[in-house]
């Protein structure tokens, strides 16, 4: 299969690449490396190319790259990852044209698969029932969650005029080592490896702790990239997620406990918009044979046992 992949240089986009890739896909990663880091030219990989562009601007002409490169299908990442304060509504439309024009390009070109990574965060408030499911309606809690869901609305307009086949992801809060090929811990890359290293961070935290996420491991992320590309039954939107959902508290708890020491943390005011709970039920993926492997617990007795870098997305607690 020949994928096209946007937002390629972030975290999730690179580990997809390079398991595509190494699965014996040919994988053309797009990225203007405004936010993500170039870890394709340190690192030679058969059926892999990576460009620097910006799907958001219409000379990215992405039709053509689309047409010239024979793309199968194509994995929309070049997106917004967590909310964030600094982010004003240009940025939010920056993100909106990154997405449109690459799914015009995908109608028009006729791909096979169009996927995009949503959030299952954020789409759903303070008022909603928990686990969320796949047919829940969708609640923004902030101006992030209504640009996701805008998003998911477009595709879905765009994509019934065309008889494009499409699958929205909507992921959780996705962790796990730092982007291929893994780096050795360092102080100030991640509270995690910090923690795990003997370092002494101040871990800034939204809230009491108390407030919950449904951690997913970046192996599960990416195999549902996988399995929504190779399997042409998976249409619409499907939730992706453990279905269990761990205090922020119980995760630096277990944290000391590895490392054997205190992490220091700051408890700061908590926003309007925060998201207290989130717990995804992943029905639709687990009737396509998909099923999270790995527990928060695995996730960092992995992590601690390798002495390697982590990255988490989404807002930290």
């Amino acid at each position: 299969m020949r994928v096209v992949v946007t937002g390629a240089a972030g975290f999730i986009g690179t580990h997809l690449c390079f398991s595509l890739a190494g699965s014996g896909h040919s994988v053309l990663a797009l990225d203007d490396l405004s936010h993500g880091v170039d870890s394709f030219s340190k690192r030679e990989t058969k059926g892999l190319e990576f460009r620097e562009t910006d799907v958001s601007k219409p000379e990215s002409d992405m039709a053509s790259v689309m047409r010239d490169f024979r793309a199968d299908a194509v994995c929309h990442l070049a997106d917004a990852s967590q909310a964030s304060p600094s982010w004003d509504t240009h940025m939010y439309g920056r993100y909106a044209d990154a997405l449109v024009n690459t799914v015009e390009a995908a109608a028009e070109v006729g791909v096979g698969k169009f996927i995009y990574a949503s959030s299952a965060d954020y789409l759903f408030g303070r008022e909603c029932d928990m686990p969320v499911m796949d047919a829940a309606r969708a609640r923004p809690a902030n101006l992030f969650g209504v640009h996701k869901f805008n998003c998911e609305r477009a595709i879905t307009h765009i994509a019934s005029k065309c008889k494009l086949r499409w699958t929205t992801l909507r992921l959780p809060y996705v962790y796990g080592p730092s982007a291929p090929p893994p780096k050795k811990a360092r102080k100030g890359r991640c509270f995690v490896a910090d923690a795990l290293r003997g370092a002494r961070p101040l871990l800034h935290i939204e809230g009491d702790g108390n407030q919950t996420r449904d951690f997913l491991w970046i192996a599960d992320a990416v195999t549902a990239f996988e399995i929504a590309l190779r399997d042409r039954g998976l249409i619409g939107v499907a939730n992706v997620g453990t279905e269990i959902e761990t205090p922020v508290r119980k995760v630096i708890e277990k944290i000391e406990e590895m490392a054997g020491r205190v992490v220091r943390v700051e408890y700061l005011y908590k926003k309007k918009d925060s998201v207290p709970r989130s717990q995804v039920n992943a029905s639709a993926m687990r009737e396509h044979r998909w099923t999270p492997k790995t527990s928060i617990v695995r996730g960092l007795e992995s992590l601690m046992n390798n002495g390697i870098e982590a990255d988490f997305t989404g807002e930290e607690g």
